[in-house]
Order: C-alpha cells, then structure tokens, then sequence
C-alpha cells in the first residue's frame, strides 16, 4: 500500500521577506528639507546701488555657517560687500534628511533696491499688503505670513502673487503638499523661485508616495521633474509606477535618476537606494540579468541595504507559484533552485519549497524529491518542513525505518519552532507511516 497524504501538507512556505517595493524591497528617495534662513542679518556697509547678489553660504548641520570670502554671483559688484555681510550676520536653520539635520549649501540671494536689501522672496508686484508678507518672510516670520496671506487669499484666491508667496512660507514651514497646491495656482514659477518649487514638488511626492497615493506621487514627481530634473523626483516618479505595476515605465526613469545621481555626486548610500529600486522594477519587467547587476552595485554602494535579496527571492517564489498553476513542477521546482543560489539567506526556504512542489505532483519521482530536501538539510539539519518531505520521500520508497528517523527530527523541530500547522500534518504522517507499517 503506497505511502499517501493530502494535498494540503505541501502549501509552501511563505519566505520572511518584506512587500515589495516601498513597503519593502525598494525605498524612496530620502526626504530632504534644504537649509533655511532662519534671520536676515544688516549691513552697516553702504549699498552701491540696483542689483542682485548670490551667495552659497555652507550650513552646518549645527545650524553654524560658513560665509565665502566672495560671492557667487552678481549683476552689481559694489553690492558685493554689503551682501556678505548681511549674510555673516544672518542665522539659518540646517537642512534634514528624513528628519535628520545635515549639512548642506544654501543659496542667499539679496536682491538690492538701492534704498535696502530685499530677499528673493520679495513681492514684485507693487502691492502694499503683499510687501508686507513679503517683509515677515524676508524676516522668516513665515507663520505670521500665512496668518495674513489667509485673510489676502479669501478675498482674492486667484492671486498669483498671493498664492506664490503663500507656496514659499508653506515651504519653509515644511507643509509640502500645500506649497505644491500654491505652486500650482501661482501661475508661470519666476525662474528665482524654480529650485524651490522643484524641491517642493518632490517632497510633495515622497509624502504622497508614503500614503500610498501613487497617482499623486507621480504627478507631483513629474511637475519637480519639468522645473528642475534631478536624480531625485525620477527616483520618487519610477518607485511609484513600480508600485502600480508599471514596470518598464519605472525602468526608465529609475536608470534616469541612477544616472543623474552619479553625474550629481550623490552619496554612496542615495545611489544604492535608487540601485535597490532599479534592482525591484528590473525583476518586475523580467529582466533578471540586469537585476542581478543592480543588487550586486548596491552591496558594493552600501552593504547595510540588504532588501535586495528580499526582491530577488520573493522574485523567484513568485515565479515557482506561477509555473506549478501552469503545471509546470519541474520549471518551479529549478526557479526555487536559482533562487536559492542567487540569496543564500533563504536557500533552506526556498531549496524546501522545491521538495515540496515536486512532492505534490501527481507521479513523483521519490528520489528526486528526497535530493531537492537533502539540499536544504545539508544547510540547516534541523529544518523542520525539509525533514518531514525527506521522511515522506522514504517512506513512498518503502524505507521505514529512515523514514521515521527524518520525520521524528521534522516532529522535534516543528515543536520548537512551535509550527503547531505543520506539526498535525507530521503526526498524521507518523500515524500512517506506522499503519502502513504494520500491514
């Protein structure tokens, strides 16, 4: 009498790896707030006359600054010395990355009247109430900016200037989504204010692609993209696609953003971020080869991203559930194999899953079966599920008493790791092993 069972000892195993993407394998793009000017410093130095000054003053993530001895930029020089004092003179709040100060640069630009500096983000259209605002935020007394902008904009909520000053103290009080909503109805962006509002549209993304709002991620990714196209709204555009299942679309701009990183000089652990993304979209779009080589350039960018291996072996688990409901156990059976090459972390999962399946076919060849397990055991001798399809090989091979031995050790393991599922099916199979026994 043949060794028998029921269909429903052999589900697979389910791997311990995270969702893919964001939820899992792929990340986002870090959310970056840049430097602030938290006060605008004076001048005793007289002001030469009508110009615009820039300066690239080096924040410390202490919230110190660093003042260059010259300016960056200026359409008149004898404003030069009044503009680096008043930014020696001002004080300015660090950048953050997730949550994080950090260094980075911030561009002061003073824009001079002749009568007194004005910053750049000064109201350009003669209203008196909007020089106000414009005042608080040359002052950056945002809240109180938006506290008079509510009042302007109930009156007039079409506003351009109005809703382009609103969208930068929403900015600076790191309100995204609403600066990306005044961004959006200030009309035609004045090119001193592109930056800022492409760095607003891609913290808008990462936000909404946090709250799983893809639609919103990529709008407001590709609005950040038109004003100022950088490694990271393609980053943030390319993880959501992903996340819908737009793989080849999420290809490209992915493999954008890792080009734009390199050619940026991105650090070494936002490149391997962007690589771990590019490594989930290139499995998604079976493109396996170039996934492989992504996964090999993040752990050679930074070692402590490890969800690549989580890609690609859920990758090759989901691939076996696809072949075995086309029929087709042996082609499963050998994508568990190259999974289990390709991440050795979970080779003793995924070589059982393939002595699992091959087991639940309708004629198994016991030999092969029991081969696929012993791969498993030779990695881990105590895994529980591995021992009890090798204790169930033999027994359909009509050796009992090894048999017994490999389902007793499948029984002891199953306790311990108190699988209370798989420990009633191995009972089950002790019980028949020792009825069929008998006869």
């Amino acid at each position: 009498m043949p060794f028998r069972f029921t269909p429903s000892v052999f589900a697979l195993a389910a791997l311990a790896v995270g969702a893919v993407p964001l939820t899992a394998g792929a990340q986002t793009a870090v959310f970056y707030v840049p430097p602030k000017l938290a006060s605008r410093g004076t001048s005793t130095t007289p002001i030469g006359g009508k110009g615009t000054v820039t300066i690239k003053v080096f924040v410390h993530k202490d919230g110190k600054a660093v003042v260059p001895s010259s300016v960056t930029k200026s359409t008149n020089h004898s404003d030069d010395a009044a503009a680096l004092e008043i930014a020696r003179t001002s004080t300015y709040k660090p950048a953050a990355k997730d949550g994080k100060p950090t260094d980075a640069f911030y561009t002061f630009v003073l824009s001079f009247t002749g009568a007194g500096a004005v910053g750049d983000s000064g109201a350009e259209s003669g209203n008196s109430d909007l020089e106000k605002v414009s005042a608080l935020e040359r002052g950056g007394n945002y809240s109180a900016a938006k506290a008079k902008l509510a009042t302007y904009l109930a009156a007039k909520p079409a506003d351009t200037g109005a809703n382009l000053l609103l969208a930068v103290a929403d900015a600076f009080t790191d309100d995204f989504s609403a600066a990306a909503g005044a961004f959006d109805k200030a009309g035609t962006i004045p090119a001193k204010y592109k930056t800022l509002a492409g760095k607003t549209y891609a913290n808008a993304a990462v936000a909404a692609l946090k709250a799983n709002d893809n639609d919103a991620a990529i709008a407001y990714a590709s609005k950040g993209i038109d004003l100022t196209p950088s490694a990271e709204p393609y980053n943030i555009r390319g993880s959501a696609e992903y996340a819908q299942k737009k793989y080849d679309p999420a290809v490209t701009d992915l493999e954008k953003a890792r080009d734009l990183a390199v050619t940026e000089n991105a650090d070494k652990h936002q490149r391997a971020v962007i690589e771990t993304n590019l490594t989930a979209a290139y499995f998604g779009a079976g493109q396996t080869d170039k996934g492989l080589a992504a996964a090999k350039d993040v752990t050679t960018l930074d070692p402590s991203i490890t969800q690549t291996g989580d890609i690609i072996a859920q990758y090759y688990n989901d691939k076996a559930t696809t072949l075995v409901k086309s029929g087709d156990r042996k082609g499963a059976a050998d994508a568990l194999d190259a999974g289990a090459a390709a991440v050795p972390k979970y080779a003793v999962q995924l070589y059982g899953n393939a002595a699992t399946i091959l087991a639940s076919d309708t004629k198994p060849d016991w030999k092969v079966v029991k081969a696929e397990a012993d791969k498993a055991l030779a990695i881990d001798p105590n895994d529980a599920r591995s021992n009890y399809v090798a204790g169930v090989a033999l027994a359909n091979d009509k050796d009992t008493k090894d048999a017994l031995t490999y389902l007793n050790k499948a029984q002891a393991s199953a306790k311990t790791g108190n699988d209370a599922d798989l420990s009633k099916q191995i009972d089950a199979a002790l019980k028949q092993l020792g009825t069929a026994g008998g006869k």
